[in-house]
């Protein structure tokens, strides 16, 4: 409600900080942010919003700031009638933001009390910092990450809020799970990223006690580096921190596939699906985990339904292009990876990658060779995902050449390589050289499926 309309991220925020509060309260099932905030700004009735995302009362709130005031109203509503069971309304300095939220939770907590039985306590809220100019350059980074995926300008954001405070753990934390992304998403070489992104997980783990958050990013991190073991332990700790925390059960999630434990790894997508039911990305996980199984026919059908809530998802795209490549559909998969570059604003030469992949397997071959010559002009002044190659040239029938390719992904320890079952391999997949690439990167259980 500010005159500028210009504190979205900052709304989000505070949210998001509610959010990560209430959720670890026992007995209390809160839905996650890319649910909830599917209602952002909307008037629709609360016993509607209540009914889609499968609770029984709805928080709800409104911000204004004007210069270093705040005022935030806040109600808790009851579904089933649209009675208020509590609300309040705060005018308070910028700097009181943290003690807001934390009354709002507290609040809440209390109007509950009759169905949670015994007393529960809500812990304090985070004070991310002193500087709110470096808060607010955080929550920025947040918007960036999570609402319009620019994983770029998120670590920027990210890395201005440290430059202010150095002992900003959030934001240190920040740094470290976009540079993960960065890796993951093939925009930066893991190489560059990777080692940062560790030495920014220590200073944050050594400014903050333990959380989830920080638990699934040292999980992200160790399943980057090929940690498989330290990789699950990461997970299965953030879970165990906060059992309604989705990225804590995605990233397990992404380990599990890549130990070839498939079923279990399916069983962990599915478990973020009820906490955040709207969310096109604990469905894409789904389906990731059946692709990475080559369940493709399975697979489908959560990837689609990920993509009726945001048809441009860029990893939903990814997956559903990889998924109708197994399912003998490249004609199809090549309109799905074109689809994607709108949801992928960092990723090009990835997009372009798959989209040669299917091309060659389509029987468009000279367009798939101009493919491959882009990216290997490309290659020689930014990072290109060569498995991307790998898999182009082998559909080509370039099988040495492949496998050359898929040699420097190796070394680069590029994302893909951590799912040998994607149908991309399947023209090397019994070339010695492969294999014993599978054996050094710890996918041994891989040969000969």
């Amino acid at each position: 409600m500010s005159q500028g309309k210009d504190q979205d991220y900052f709304c989000e925020g505070m949210a998001e900080e509610i959010i990560t509060a209430l959720s670890v309260i026992p007995g209390l099932r809160v839905v996650a942010r890319t649910s909830t905030f599917q209602f952002k700004g909307t008037s629709q009735d609360v016993r509607r919003i209540g009914l889609a995302l499968g609770v029984n009362k709805v928080l709800e709130g409104s911000v204004r700031t004007a210069g270093d005031r705040l005022r935030v109203t806040a109600q808790l509503v009851n579904v089933e009638d649209g009675y208020r069971a509590w609300s309040e309304r705060y005018d308070r300095q910028m700097e009181d933001v943290f003690a807001i939220q934390d009354e709002i939770a507290r609040s809440v907590v209390q109007a509950l009390a009759g169905q949670l039985g015994a007393r529960q306590a809500v812990g304090p809220a985070r004070k991310h910092t002193d500087d709110l100019e470096a808060y607010h350059l955080y929550l920025k980074g947040r918007h960036e990450r999570y609402t319009t995926r620019n994983f770029v300008a998120a670590l920027r954001r990210f890395e201005e809020a440290a430059e202010r405070d150095p002992r900003y753990a959030l934001a240190r934390l920040g740094i470290a799970e976009t540079c993960v992304l960065l890796a993951n998403t093939g925009v930066i070489r893991p190489r560059v990223t990777l080692p940062r992104a560790e030495t920014e997980l220590e200073y944050a783990n050594a400014l903050a006690e333990e959380s989830a958050e920080s638990r699934a990013v040292e999980c992200a991190l160790r399943m980057a580096q090929l940690d498989w073991a330290s990789a699950e332990t990461a997970g299965r700790r953030a879970i165990e921190l906060d059992p309604q925390y989705i990225f804590g059960w995605t990233w397990l999630s992404l380990v599990l596939s890549g130990m070839g434990r498939f079923e279990e790894a399916h069983v962990a997508a599915e478990s973020a699906v009820p906490l955040d039911p709207l969310s096109p990305l604990a469905l894409t996980m789904s389906g990731w985990a059946l692709n990475a199984g080559r369940r493709f026919e399975e697979a489908e059908k959560p990837l689609r339904r990920g993509l009726e809530l945001n048809p441009h998802h860029g990893l939903a795209l990814w997956n559903l292009g990889i998924c109708l490549m197994g399912l003998g559909q490249p004609a199809e998969a090549v309109s799905v990876f074109e689809r994607s570059k709108e949801g992928n604003p960092d990723s090009p030469s990835m997009i372009v990658g798959m989209l040669a992949w299917a091309k060659a397997v389509a029987g468009r071959r000279d367009e798939a060779r101009r493919h491959v010559d882009e990216l290997r002009d490309w290659a020689k002044h930014r990072h290109v995902p060569r498995y991307t190659l790998a898999w182009t040239l082998g559909a080509l029938g370039d099988i040495e050449a492949a496998l050359d390719e898929y040699e420097r992904s190796v070394e680069e320890r590029d994302a893909f390589l951590m799912y040998p079952l994607f149908p991309g391999y399947d023209p090397i997949r019994a070339e010695p050289r492969f294999q014993q690439a599978l054996e050094h990167l710890g996918l041994g259980w891989a040969i000969g499926r």
